[in-house]
């Protein structure tokens, strides 16, 4: 019998948003149980009429919560996050139906957490 690695897929979190400060507390959530996994942080923003119109901005600011978390330094590039952190980042906007987008997400994405 051979032994083969079993390759497993990256940690991937998915945090629907809808750019509420509501939302900051799961965001850190997210964040933080994404870098615990060191892997991959998802940020969806599903509207229902117009992706044209997402402000990219809005999206939580991933270094500069790390900056004030002292993981990263203020002035840290974004590719410090990866090569410092282990921790991929992606942030994405759809339109749609969003609970129907969200659902999509995930069945077609390594994702263990929503």
């Amino acid at each position: 019998m051979t032994d083969h690695p079993i390759e497993f897929a990256p940690y991937g979190v998915l945090y629907p948003t809808d750019f509420s400060n509501e939302g900051s507390n799961a965001f850190a959530h997210a964040l933080k149980i994404a870098l615990q996994h060191r892997g991959n942080l998802t940020m969806l923003h599903v509207d229902p009429h117009h992706v044209e119109d997402h402000r990219w901005e809005k999206f939580p600011h991933v270094r500069q919560t790390l900056a004030n978390w002292g993981m990263l330094a203020d002035d840290a590039p974004h590719s410090a996050v990866a090569k410092e952190l282990g921790l991929g980042i992606d942030k994405i906007g759809a339109e749609g139906s969003i609970v129907g987008s969200i659902l999509d997400y995930a069945d077609h994405h390594p994702i263990r957490l929503i």
